[in-house]
């Protein structure tokens, strides 16, 4: 997993350089200054100003880093983050964590005939989610996106704007504001999920939503309309 984000900076100098992350974020958290200044000098090594703070590590040229993957040739949509972010949370929690069955560790994507599915399952429970989406013509697929990665995602996609999703040859890539995130897929073939689901259901039972939630959540109900039920 990749992800890459950018933020607005007054640039003195263009340049680049490689830093600890764990370090990096450490100061971070601790400078009391709302501006941070970095420089870098010819050893990669950075000076890194907030306030009265400075601090000094030592960093890797840039070459060093690995380059970051590329979107090229891959399938291309669009889906609105809030709609993505809503059927990552219904269905994530039921991936499975058994590593034996790694094909179920993660939540699988069809983009097919005017439709997204997501699914998850660990073989006892299945969660699925289905909604209307615009594929583009030659831009259907399906994966099978990592646990950790989900988990991620969900934290990076917001209420508003679109995400792009790339789809390679055993990589996704995902822009959002500013941010991208890149992914290696999950290989294998996902199991055939719907043969498990019954097409029929002969008793149906209609409930009120709060007060099926009311065990879960400690709310109590005193009405004699409640009591009654």
């Amino acid at each position: 997993m990749a992800i890459r984000c950018t933020v607005e900076a007054e640039i003195s100098k263009a340049g680049a350089t490689t830093l600890p992350a764990r370090k990096l974020f450490l100061i971070l958290k601790e400078v009391a200054g709302a501006d941070i200044d970095v420089e870098i000098d010819d050893r990669n090594a950075a000076s890194i100003r907030s306030g009265s703070s400075f601090y000094k590590i030592m960093g890797l040229p840039e070459e060093e880093f690995p380059k970051f993957p590329n979107a090229e040739g891959g399938k291309s949509l669009k889906i609105e983050q809030s709609i993505l972010r809503d059927m990552l949370k219904k269905t994530a929690y039921a991936a499975s964590s058994d590593e034996t069955r790694y094909v179920l560790n993660g939540v699988y994507m069809s983009f097919k005939g005017s439709k997204l599915t997501v699914v998850a399952t660990d073989g006892r429970r299945l969660a699925l989610v289905e909604r209307d989406l615009e594929v583009p013509k030659g831009s259907e697929a399906e994966l099978i996106l990592p646990t950790k990665v989900v988990g991620e995602l969900q934290r990076l996609l917001s209420d508003k704007g679109d995400a792009k999703l790339s789809i390679g040859e055993n990589q996704i890539i995902i822009e959002l504001d500013g941010t991208i995130l890149v992914s290696k897929l999950i290989e294998g073939t996902y199991p055939n999920f719907r043969q498990v689901i019954p097409a029929e259901a002969k008793e149906r039972v209609q409930l009120e939503r709060e007060l099926l939630l009311a065990p879960f959540t400690g709310l109590r109900f005193s009405s004699a309309k409640s009591r009654n039920r």
